[in-house]
């Protein structure tokens, strides 16, 4: 990789807990996951996620734009569709 702040931001949720998404951003999404799966009971499940020349800024943004619908952290109570939708818009704008 040539940019540092290449990546992607993703979207993940538990079958234990519908409706509910983690927002994060990686290089890597397979092996973030993977890290992230030691500490849950269940495997995450891969929704979405999108390529950004700046995925930290991507995330931050989607953080905003869906700042009343967070739980806590990286976690958000949205409905699936909003939250792709969003995330692809904010690709297309940059």
């Amino acid at each position: 990789r040539t940019n540092q702040l290449e990546g992607y931001v993703y979207v993940i949720g538990l079958d234990a807990y519908p409706g509910k998404f983690k927002i994060g951003h990686a290089n890597d999404v397979v092996r973030r996951i993977r890290e992230l799966g030691v500490s849950v009971p269940a495997p995450f499940i891969v929704q979405h996620y999108v390529f950004f020349g700046d995925s930290a800024w991507a995330e931050k943004q989607m953080h905003q734009l869906l700042s009343k619908n967070r739980i806590r952290g990286e976690w958000f109570d949205a409905p699936l569709k909003t939250i792709i939708s969003n995330l692809t818009k904010l690709s297309e704008r940059g």
